[in-house]
């Protein structure tokens, strides 16, 4: 199965149950820059678990280090790592 990045116009973050356990968040690419909309914070970007539980204050177990995508312990975790990425309000062009 050919992994494609996620491209809509809806939204900044689309979950789903992750292979590993719990749930995984993947940031909405903006159709024109095939950029994230809205990545995750800079923070998270790559840190060991142990340091991205401890940054983030939440249950995120991975944060790939170009920030699309989250792995969080569960779906209501995984929700709000989303709305605290929004919250930031800060997109990629404003970076």
């Amino acid at each position: 199965m050919e992994k494609r990045p996620v491209q809509d116009r809806r939204g900044l973050c689309r979950l789903y149950p992750s292979q590993r356990g719990g749930y995984s968040a993947q940031c909405v690419n903006d159709h024109r820059t095939k950029r994230s909309k809205q990545p995750f914070p800079v923070a998270w970007a790559g840190k060991p678990e142990d340091k991205l539980r401890e940054v983030s204050g939440l249950g995120l177990r991975f944060c790939h280090p170009s920030r699309f995508l989250i792995t969080a312990d569960d779906k209501a975790t995984a929700i709000e790592a989303c709305r605290r990425t929004r919250a930031a309000g800060k997109k990629v062009s404003e970076e």
